[in-house]
Order: structure tokens, then sequence, then C-alpha cells
């Protein structure tokens, strides 16, 4: 089959969406089909692969932009596209109308059109007319496209949901996404050498991914410190504890590439996640399947994008940002290996089908069905 991925980004630059693509891509060129992927013309994206070409030819999404699309689908004979869809991803406010002539064009050429919506759109927000105004536009855009696709998929049961709220369309396929980071396998004594580097004396390690508020865990922490706990908080990537002086507690990575993750997902001892305390984590996140891949314990929130499958001190710990559950979650890991163990372990063997493989098997079930 000849396939044709469009996204906004593409690897090294850094987005989750770009490099879900990019793994399934290579996941689809890997069972045999040829693979061309179209993304705006950035500098720095890597175009040279053996199994996938990458072609950078949109200069922005306008309907500039259909043309060579279209050059691309007739020239390759593509047989099916798969549009990742995200709203902000195609505009800076979330509004790619444009998107709207490019998905018609496509259907002209009687070849089947497959969706794959990472966000769908924003709620209106009572009192705010400017960001209602924007929700409604938005619902509209992503509207016309699902209407206009032979297969929707998403990640997340609310956004499915919110698919058939918008659409009416009851078939929306759910394919969590797998962890985007490249699994690295370490042996002992790596994990020990690592380990030492961060934690010198032996303190318990807890990780760090995001960039979102996490003070009170951060103070929960602090005052475990004050106690004489001996915790070392290791911040993966770009954190927010970045902003923080506290040098003596602190493990900074700094910007760490994609392959190197792993290593240090793999040598905490438990992995803090914080989100929206709203929204929730969810498995839109490949940091929070990369961790329970690992068999980490995860500690974050829990809300309306929230898998039910996720279940608070079974395979995952649930705190909604407060400062005491932080800090008896926290205390709690550090004195119980049998609770990391116990709570990492389910972690582990819920995401052992969340692999890229599947996620190709989930894709061609949908083309030959719907």
């Amino acid at each position: 089959m000849k396939v044709l991925f469009i996204t906004n980004k593409f690897p090294p630059l850094v987005d989750g969406v770009g490099d879900y693509t990019y793994n399934l891509a290579h996941e689809f060129a890997k069972h045999g089909h040829e693979v061309t992927v179209v993304c705006k013309d950035h500098d720095g994206i890597h175009t040279t692969y053996d199994d996938i070409e990458v072609l950078p030819i949109v200069k922005a999404w306008n309907k500039q932009s259909i043309q060579p699309v279209i050059n691309v689908i007739k020239k390759r004979q593509i047989e099916v596209v798969s549009l990742q869809y995200v709203p902000h991803g195609f505009h800076p406010k979330g509004l790619p109308f444009a998107l709207i002539s490019i998905v018609r064009a496509i259907k002209k050429q009687n070849i089947r059109l497959f969706t794959f919506c990472h966000e769908v759109c924003t709620s209106p927000e009572k009192g705010k007319i400017k960001f209602t105004l924007i929700s409604y536009l938005m619902q509209y855009i992503t509207r016309q496209i699902l209407n206009q696709s032979d297969c929707v998929a998403t990640s997340i049961g609310y956004y499915s949901q919110r698919i058939e709220q918008l659409t009416g369309r009851k078939n929306t396929l759910l394919i969590p996404i797998p962890s985007n980071i490249p699994l690295c396998r370490l042996s002992t004594n790596d994990i020990e050498t690592l380990k030492r580097k961060i934690a010198p004396n032996h303190e318990f390690i807890v990780g760090f991914i995001g960039k979102r508020d996490s003070d009170e865990c951060i103070n929960a922490i602090c005052s475990l410190i004050a106690e004489g706990e001996k915790v070392k908080m290791l911040s993966i990537g770009k954190t927010n504890l970045l902003n923080r002086d506290l040098k003596d507690y602190v493990y900074k990575t700094g910007v760490l590439d994609i392959k190197d993750l792993s290593a240090y997902i793999e040598v905490s001892d438990c992995i803090v996640l914080p989100e929206n305390k709203l929204s929730g984590c969810s498995f839109k996140s490949g940091s929070l399947a990369a961790s329970m891949r690992a068999g980490k314990v995860v500690i974050t929130t829990k809300g309306f994008m929230t898998d039910n499958s996720l279940i608070d001190g079974e395979n995952i710990i649930f705190t909604n940002g407060e400062f005491d559950k932080y800090r008896k979650s926290i205390q709690c890991l550090i004195y119980s290996q049998i609770d990391r163990k116990f709570i990492g372990g389910n972690a582990k063997t819920l995401t052992l089908r969340m692999t890229w493989t599947n996620t190709y098997k989930k894709y061609m079930e949908c083309l030959r069905y719907e």
C-alpha cells in the first residue's frame, strides 16, 4: 500500500505529533508499505531515511499548500492519506481553515483519508467571548475535516466523546499512544553507575518529566528532606525544577536527545508527571506510557481525560496536586519496596500492548473494515 502521512513538524524538531508520525511511518515501512511524509519546511528536519521519504514542502498551511500535496499524491500514486490532526499544530490559534480545502482536494482524488485526532477542539469558556468564538470555529473546522474522513481514530475516551458530539460518529477507533521514547536496556552495572552519579549518597530518586506546575510536589519532598529523608529530585529534560534554587537536592539532566530519556526513567525509583488538575494525565502522554512501560510508579493527577484503566494505588498514584498526598505517597514508596513492585508491575502489564506494531495493526483493521 502507498501511504502518505501529513504532519506539521517532523524529527529532530521537538514535537509529540511529529515523533508519533515518525514512529508510525517507520512501522508501516517495516511491514512493506511505501511511505511518504509531507510536513512543513522547518530548518533542521531530517529527510534522509532508507525506508521512508520525507518531503518538507509546505511553506505554510494555507491554500497555496493544496497543490504541492496533490502533486505528491498523483506522482506517488498514493492510496491512503493519514492526516495527523492537531488544531494548534497547523495554526497558531488552532484555526487551520486551510485544512478543510486540503482534505476536500484529497477526497477528489478518490483515495481514502484516515484522520487521527491528537486533539479535537477546545471548549467554550463562560464569560470569555474571544475563547468561546475560537472554540466554536475550531469545532467547525474539526467537524468539516472528520466528515470528509473515511476512518477516524483518537487516543483517549474523552476525545472519542467529543468527536461523537461534533459529528454523530459512533465508531471512532480508540488507539492509545505508545511511548515515543526509544527503549534503552541498561545493564545492571550501567544502572548502578548512573544511580551513583545522580544520587551518590544512595538517595531515593524521584524523576520529574514535564514543564507544568510541580511546586506542591517539590515542597512536599523538601519537607521530607528537612526531616532527614534521603531524596534526590531528578529533573529529566526541560522541567520547572530548573527554575528553583535546589541545587543540593536536584540532579538536572538539561535538554536531552529523545534516545537518552529512557535511561533516566530506568534509574528513577518513581516518576512524577505534573499535569493540569482539571484534565489530568492520560494516555495521550508518551511520557506516561514510557514510565509505565519501565515498571515505574507514576505519581500524577486525575481529570476528565484520565482513562478508567488507571486505578489509584493499583497501577498509578493520583494526588490531584495536593501537598499532603504527595508527601504521604513518596514517603510510603521510600520505605515499601513491595508497593513499588506491586504498582510498578501492574503499570508495566497495563502497557504491554501499547506498541507501535499494535498501533499499526489497529490502523490496518480500521482501513480494512471502514
